[in-house]
């Protein structure tokens, strides 16, 4: 039954037992009885049948010598209930192959593990099978031997990281009784004439195309490195790492040198052997000290030792391999194997190192210590008789699950090395004989352990029927990208070695141990290393790579690797995803003591708060704008009368009105105004398109605008406007209306960039805004502060420069116009006593570069919007040491800040990124995974918000404000999270680290960006018929967007499409390419294939004129110094389509206004993007000096005044 059984199902679904009922019970409602079931009856392996034919006999003798059994091997006898495993069935394929002249692999002894099922195998086999290999022989060498592939891998990877210790192989051997030194001198001497690898040598000489071996004279005085030092017993662990890290060099001395230390003369020593891994391996050790001991007691009998000669020796065996595998072509079926098995291995990774790799790997190690004792390895072996497979496999699960759980991924490379000494001829003999296998495991779709273990046996099986393919040759096939910084195909490697405890006697010693030493080398990232120890179970180390990992993450690692496992012994039909991999103490921390935030809360409303502010210090400015300035009382009482006006034409609580203004005084007190109504505003960006404004106002069910008359006419016909240039509001009252607002009720809707091709409009309240502001420490606001409102008016983060100041009776300055001009925040902060400013990373680095002295008087500088640059902090620091620099994070719907962190010294910046930091009071930061449960410290999840400054959604958007805000897990009833998209992990420190996005959205110079909103607008053009959106980086390197279109129109000009989508789409959504493709290429699931898309094409105008005049000249060459651009610059060049942006042409009207004394803004390149068109724009300024018309020219802010209803005033 079993065997029919076996042709139909897969191994892990074949039952281990089978027994026959006459009925199967059931239940009263007829389902199956599980508990009147009667144990199940495993096959009695006592009354197997013994072997009816001589190839059973054979076999049945092989298990039982190969396995030790104390009893006659039936043919039934199943060899891994007898305790075998994937080294043994590698061993009795080998025996059997050369006896029984056949051609087995060890899946096979997997898929027929009893003799009988085995015979039934090699008779289906006769006919079909490979020719048995020859065995190594001890033939004629050529004059050069060979390095073994194991040793030319390793010596490839030695010749790369330079001369170290990461694969020295240190050994101690404690000693108690007397010991001769000069008789185990000439044992060691007896042992390098016996084994000749450890008196080899690697050469190559001038010409050579490969190295090869040299093996040294047994008797020359240079062959064996020994010597006698005195130690003692606090100072012995000192000297053997200090033995441990002698550095060889095996193309100049032989790999062994030898310390004896002595401690007590005559009673107690300790023993150092230190080999290079080049001529030794694990199982080496056993067969190099069985031969110490032997020829240490012939000597101390003054006789040689009477050995039995080896059969070969490891050059033979290299010479065999090179010409039995690798030059006969028998490896071309394993490395096709290997190519397909290993295509699209991901690099690295994805486990977060708490520091950057470095350029080449200096294998600078610590270790972690395993006891899991023996209880988890009965578990373990439990198991894998349970699932047909073995420990190791068990193991290399558990190490799967914990990695993916830990951040690396679905798709995980594990190195495992395999003894390679299948051939008895090898068994005695010292030497590097390991090869490395890469056992590539497929964790996706969240799979019980059960189900994942069985995906690893099957993986593993597959790798282990290749293992002859040399680690090397199968990296010459596979050729992934190489890097001296990281082992290549994988970074993570498993070893399960069985427990039992090398014994090492020496006459005239007692029984004693050879131990490795521990050494602070690291070869790979991570390298667990277990043991199968009979008494302390599962035991053994974890070795990180300390130049990237930190101690406790190594801990960490190791806890989660064990709660991996005895949650899967415990139940493995357990999803990955349910294993908790979070230590207690862990998850207090990030869930509670890292989120201990709470403050008393702010209950008033924003103009009840700032009323409050206006009593007490009436007199103070509160806004200036050029040389407008107005007092706490002036707009308290100016914006009272504007609210009575209001509130008489409609604007009430619960309404939404519509802000149509520039940035000046009449924006102030709008704002102000409409707060005080009970209404919510909605601010308007007047340099958007006409599309765009109509379409923002219609979703947003916006009926009412105060804007002046010169906009009016931009509005649809559905919206009443109020033109504040046209208001006489003297005869309202200049007391506030009746209060009825409530923190809870709406204070502002902030429109962002949406994936359905239409903004998304966040409707916040006012406690969010109160909240993010009220007993805060990130900012010091007061009467003696001031600050710059420069962010665009439409962000989250006017709040912090607008209210901020307004509710602490701090000045607030009002930069003019709506994009922040760098020149024009330069000149404001050395004019204004400014005490705080705010910008993003990007407009940061460029005041660093370009206006450092922007921040000479600044006590806080905030940037955020954008991962921040340490270098530009660190050099403004150093320059500025009393200035408080604060990296913040927060998405509108969270309102402003919600996570800081502040960095006082350059010192502070030395890394390669700066965290978010932590929450701010009141808020609450979570990184969670995808069924909203915290990860590890380190491990990159979704970073959710929670706390007062949460909006109360998307207005009119139900269903997305359903997905984005969701019920607070760890909070109070009734309390929501918001899923930001953002991806985020914990520092040990309790620091928050930005990771970039889950989706689609992007961020650029500070701006949310959704591709979908681009993409949607772009179809809507009459002949594009597809379009995808994506981040690249223009030739200068600034980050960009990048258009793909497909067309009906093969002659649609990209210039064009690119005018049309600036009509309708603000300008940080235009992308900078445009490239006109027959088809967007897809995946084979139909998606887009992001790697397959060509470079966006920046567009040349090839026929543009040339400059005419000096300043065209001027100008040309200013634009190609800025944009780096390749081919001279024509007059009829688009800044933007050769890959300009808002930062870079700040940086051209700086240069052009010293250059050419003129007084260019942002706005004008944006409007006159040509060095045509932007030569005209100069010329009419010109003009206009000349003529007296100042108010034509572009005037500094300072010059600037308005009348109280907000007209221009002709200058001065």
């Amino acid at each position: 039954m079993k065997r029919w059984l076996r042709t139909l199902l897969p191994d892990h679904l074949v039952p281990a037992a089978f027994t026959v009922l006459d009925h199967l019970p059931v239940t009263p409602n007829g389902k199956l009885d599980h508990r009147a079931l009667p144990p199940p009856r495993f096959a009695a392996k006592e009354t197997g049948r013994a072997p009816r034919t001589a190839r059973e006999a054979v076999l049945c003798d092989l298990f039982g010598e190969i396995l030790g059994t104390t009893r006659p091997v039936t043919i039934d006898d199943d060899f891994f209930d007898l305790g075998g495993h994937s080294l043994l069935a590698a061993r009795l394929t080998h025996r059997a192959n050369r006896t029984l002249d056949t051609r087995l692999t060890i899946r096979d002894v997997f898929q027929a593990p009893t003799v009988a099922d085995l015979t039934t195998r090699i008779d289906g086999q006769e006919g079909g099978a490979r020719p048995t290999r020859s065995a190594p022989v001890a033939a004629e060498r050529p004059e050069r031997a060979p390095l073994s592939e194991a040793q030319r891998r390793l010596w490839l990877q030695a010749s790369m990281d330079g001369h170290g210790t990461a694969y020295n192989v240190p050994l101690a051997v404690r000693l108690d009784g007397a010991v001769d030194p000069a008789a185990l001198r000439a044992a060691f001497r007896d042992l390098v004439r016996r084994h000749e690898v450890l008196r080899t040598v690697v050469v190559q000489e001038d010409g050579d195309t490969e190295p090869w071996q040299r093996i040294l004279d047994a008797d020359a005085p240079d062959v064996l490195a020994f010597e006698v030092l005195p130690s003692s017993r606090e100072r012995i662990e000192d000297d053997l790492r200090s033995a441990a890290a002698h550095v060889f060099e095996p193309t100049r001395r032989p790999p062994l040198r030898v310390t004896l230390f002595e401690q007590v003369p005559g009673e107690r020593y300790v023993l150092s052997v230190v080999l290079h891994h080049i001529a030794t391996d694990g199982q080496s050790v056993r067969p190099l000290f069985e031969d110490l001991a032997e020829a240490y007691r012939a000597r101390l009998a003054g006789e040689a030792p009477g050995w039995r000669p080896l059969p070969v020796q490891y050059a033979d065996y290299a010479h065999w391999q090179r010409r039995t595998l690798v030059e006969s072509g028998a490896l071309e079926g394993d490395l096709a194997y290997w190519k397909q098995a290993l295509a699209g291995l991901p690099e690295e990774p994805g486990l977060r190192p708490d520091r950057p790799r470095p350029a080449q790997a200096g294998h600078l190690g610590g270790a972690v210590p395993v006891s899991f004792g023996p209880d988890v390895m009965n578990g373990v072996r439990r198991l894998a008789r349970a699932e047909r497979c073995t420990p190791f496999m068990v193991l290399h699960a558990a190490l799967v699950a914990t990695l993916t759980r830990m951040g690396a991924g679905t798709d995980v490379p594990i190195g495992s090395p395999v003894a390679g000494r299948s051939s008895d001829e090898l068994r005695g003999l010292v030497g590097f004989f390991v090869n490395t296998l890469v056992l590539r495991a497929d964790a996706s779709g969240d799979p019980s352990f059960r189900d994942l273990l069985a995906r690893v046996r099957r993986s593993d099986l597959d790798a282990f029927a290749h293992q002859e393919a040399p680690f090397d040759r199968v990296l010459e096939a596979v050729n992934p990208v190489r890097s001296l910084s990281r082992h290549p195909l994988f970074q993570v490697c498993l070893v399960l070695e069985d427990g039992e405890d090398l014994t090492v006697e020496l006459p005239g010693t007692a029984r004693t141990y050879a131990r490795v030493v521990d050494t602070p080398t690291a070869k790979y990232d991570w390298e667990f290393l277990l043991r199968d120890d009979p008494v302390e179970g599962l035991s053994g180390a974890v070795l990180y790579s300390a130049e990237i990992y930190d101690p406790a993450t190594a801990e960490r690692m190791v806890r989660a690797f064990r709660a991996v496992l005895e949650s899967a012994l415990a139940d493995p039909d357990l999803a990955l995803s349910a294993v908790d991999v979070l230590a207690p103490g862990e998850r207090v921390r990030v869930v509670e003591h890292w989120n201990d935030t709470g403050a008393p809360a702010e209950h008033r409303s924003v103009p009840a708060v700032f009323a409050a502010q206006a009593a007490r210090t009436p007199e103070a400015t509160a806004t200036i704008f050029g040389t407008d300035h107005l007092t706490y009382r002036q707009l308290d009482t100016r914006s009272s009368q504007l609210a009575h006006h209001l509130n008489r034409t409609g604007c009430h609580r619960g309404e939404v009105t519509g802000v149509l203004l520039e940035r000046g005084t009449d924006l102030a007190l709008t704002l102000l105004a409409v707060l005080k109504t009970g209404a919510a505003y909605a601010v308007l960006d007047p340099d958007h398109p006409d599309d765009r404004l109509t379409t923002t106002l219609t979703d947003a069910g916006i009926t009412t605008v105060i804007t002046h008359s010169h906009h009016h006419r931009r509005l649809p016909h559905h919206v009443t406007a109020i033109t504040l240039d046209t208001l006489d509001l003297h005869h309202h009252p200049t007391t506030a209306p009746p209060d009825r607002t409530t923190p809870q009720d709406a204070a502002c809707l902030m429109f962002t960039s949406g994936s359905t091709g239409r903004p998304k409009a966040v409707l916040t309240p006012h406690h969010a805004i109160t909240g993010t502001l009220h007993h805060q420490t990130y900012t010091p606001l007061g009467p003696t502060h001031t600050t710059l409102q420069c962010s665009p008016t439409g962000w989250d983060a006017f709040s912090l420069e607008f209210w901020g100041a307004l509710l602490h009776g701090a000045t607030t300055i009002l930069h003019p116009g709506q994009k922040p001009e760098p020149d024009t925040i330069h000149h404001l902060t050395r004019t204004h006593p400014v005490t705080t400013l705010q910008t993003s990373s990007t407009l940061f680095n460029y005041l660093v570069d370009h206006h450092p002295t922007t921040f000479e008087h600044l006590h806080t500088a905030f940037t955020g919007g954008e991962p921040a640059s340490p270098a530009h902090v660190a050099r403004i620091l150093a320059r500025y040491p009393h200035l408080r620099v604060v990296n913040g994070y927060g998405p509108a719907e969270s309102m402003g800040f919600t996570t800081v962190h502040e960095v006082l010294t350059p010192q502070d910046a030395s890394g390669s990124t700066l965290p978010i930091g932590r929450p701010i009071t009141n808020k609450q930061a979570y990184v969670l995974d995808t069924a909203l449960r915290p990860v590890p410290i380190g491990v990159t999840g979704e970073l959710y918000l929670a706390g007062t400054g949460l909006a109360h959604g998307y207005h009119h958007q139900p269903a997305l404000t359903a997905t984005r805000f969701v019920p607070h897990p760890y909070g109070p009833p009734g309390t929501r999270l918001y899923r930001t998209g953002d991806l985020a992990h914990w520092t040990t420190h309790g620091h928050l680290h930005y990771d970039g996005r889950t989706d689609t959205q992007i961020k650029i110079r500070g701006f949310r960006i959704e591709p979908a909103e681009i993409e949607h607008t772009l179809l809507r053009h009459p002949h594009i018929t597809q379009a995808a959106v994506t981040p690249t980086t223009n030739p200068t390197g600034h980050p960009c967007l990048a258009a793909y279109l497909t067309t009906t129109d093969t002659g649609l000009d990209a210039s064009e499409v690119k005018r049309w989508l600036r009509t309708l789409l603000p300008d940080h959504l235009v992308p900078a390419a445009f490239t006109v493709l027959d088809h967007l290429p897809v995946t084979p699931n139909g998606k887009l294939d992001h790697r397959a898309l060509p470079p966006p094409r920046f567009a040349v105008a090839e026929r543009g004129r040339g400059p005419r005049t000096d300043r065209e000249r001027l100008l040309c060459d200013l634009f190609g110094e800025i944009l780096g651009t390749t081919r001279p610059v024509t007059i009829d060049d688009d800044f933007f389509d050769l890959g300009g942006h808002s930062l870079l042409a700040a940086r051209l009207t700086h240069r052009a206004n010293h250059t050419l004394d003129t007084r260019l803004t942002i706005r004008d390149v944006f409007q006159a993007p040509t060095v045509a068109d932007l030569t005209t724009r100069i010329d009419t300024m010109t003009r206009a000096e000349g003529d007296g018309t100042a108010s034509v020219r572009r005037a500094r802010p300072a010059l600037r005044r308005r009348t109280s209803a907000g007209a221009l005033l002709p200058q001065d």
